[in-house]
């Protein structure tokens, strides 16, 4: 990633360890530009899995420290009304890990989120396509 000095300007103090200020940059955002950032933290951090009893799990890992982090995803799970779970992971990694667990709430936070979005990591597109049918991200 290569970023103009205006662009560190702007955007520098948001990859400080911590994230210093990212919920009021979340909050600048239009309701587009949040579930595009969502969507980003998703694919960088977020977590799609399906257990052996077939039931699947959307997680994102949230180091604690970023109290900013913790508060975007709480906030946009209470805008979309997603059922949100969270537990802090004891093995001592110190992360917060934030599940959405409803089978209504995964398949409307894979259609948010991917629906008709060009630039997204495609692997964990695929996998909402595959668990919840093609029709899903068009």
């Amino acid at each position: 990633v290569h970023f103009s000095t205006e662009e560190m300007v702007l955007y520098g103090p948001y990859l400080m360890p911590g994230r210093p200020g990212i919920y009021d940059l979340y909050k600048s955002f239009d309701d587009a530009g949040q579930i595009d950032f969502v969507r980003g933290l998703f694919d960088g951090d977020g977590t799609i899995c399906q257990r052996k009893n077939g039931t699947s799990v959307i997680g994102f890992s949230i180091n604690s420290s970023c109290d900013g982090i913790r508060k975007i995803l709480e906030d946009f799970c209470e805008k979309y009304g997603f059922s949100l779970s969270k537990y802090f992971d004891k093995r001592g990694s110190g992360s917060w890990f934030y599940t959405i667990n409803g089978k209504k709430d995964k398949f409307y936070f894979a259609k948010l989120i991917y629906k008709d979005c060009e630039i997204c990591l495609h692997r964990k597109r695929d996998k909402f396509t595959e668990l919840y049918g093609s029709d899903l991200i068009a």
